[in-house]
């Protein structure tokens, strides 16, 4: 039991000092609602004060398995400029992520109804893993006799452009290729590339169609791809359903209390071999827009 045990710890552990050659930035589900985390030309784009939360539990039944959290808050500024503020908590077995990061956008006016905004976002992220705690795994490696803990920098970019209908984005939340040192494997964080879409369509009076997409880029590892395509009942119940290829495929259900506020649940399962030891990954968001004038706007954001 004990062997079973550390081969799952270190599997985790593997995972997690990067997907070495894949993935290594946190993933959700309900990514079109975390769009400033994914690109900083975002900021301000809403044109009111919105902030949103979402906490990630990955994996349930798998011990270690990551857990997520993110905060963000943006606003418009004056000059046609915006900015944000993200912080992104990721823990998976023995390592944790904390970063913080600023965004600042400029947007410029291409039609009436049309803007583009550039962004850029930089920050800093604690990488701490907790070496020593684990089980009698590989004890003869001196590697793993002390911890890590580093600080590193984070610098990207992003364009967006939207209308009231649809949006699309680029991005590379962060250019930087950081190093970790004594670590008991090579660690470098690949950059990642991001494309974004989706558009909303009326379907009746009472029924929106709102499909968006993602698809992710990193160096030596596949394209990842993933679709979600919802239905907005009354501007007030949103219900949709993902799939994430040849990873997961799942449901998401979003409840709009309110012009300013929202609570989003998402669920989906591994469609790849780690399906049999795990029963899915749960996702909460809450959402909240701030608007302090007197006029209220007609219908809640789709974007």
């Amino acid at each position: 039991m004990k062997n079973i045990k550390n081969q799952i710890i270190f599997a985790i552990l593997l995972m997690s000092f990067g997907f070495i050659k894949a993935q290594q930035d946190p993933m959700f589900t309900q990514y079109m609602f975390n769009t400033l985390s994914l690109n900083p030309a975002y900021a301000g784009s809403s044109n009111l004060i919105s902030a949103t939360a979402i906490t990630r539990h990955q994996w349930i039944g798998i011990k270690g398995a990551p857990q997520t959290q993110t905060v963000a808050i943006h606003s418009p500024l004056k000059f046609q400029l915006g900015a944000g503020l993200s912080i992104i908590r990721d823990q998976a077995g023995p390592v944790n992520n904390l970063s913080a990061q600023g965004n600042i956008s400029y947007n410029i006016n291409l039609t009436q109804n049309s803007k583009l905004y550039f962004g850029l976002m930089g920050g800093i992220t604690n990488f701490r893993v907790g070496l020593t705690g684990l089980d009698n795994l590989n004890n003869e490696d001196i590697s793993f006799h002390q911890n890590i803990n580093s600080y590193l920098p984070v610098f990207g970019f992003g364009l967006y452009y939207r209308n009231p209908n649809a949006y699309i984005g680029i991005s590379a939340p962060n250019l930087i290729e950081n190093k970790t040192i004594n670590a008991p494997t090579d660690l470098v964080h690949k950059r990642h590339y991001f494309l974004i879409a989706g558009f909303v369509k009326d379907i009746s009076n009472d029924f929106k169609l709102r499909p968006t997409m993602m698809l992710r880029y990193v160096q030596n590892a596949p394209i990842s791809a993933e679709f979600t395509a919802s239905v907005i009942l009354k501007d007030m119940f949103w219900i949709g359903a993902m799939y994430r290829i040849k990873d997961a495929a799942g449901a998401l259900f979003c409840i709009q209390i309110n012009q300013n506020f929202r609570i989003g649940y998402s669920y989906d399962y591994s469609l790849n071999k780690l399906r049999g030891s795990q029963s899915g990954s749960h996702e909460l968001m809450i959402n909240y827009d701030f608007s302090f004038k007197s006029t209220k706007y007609v219908s809640p954001r789709y974007f």
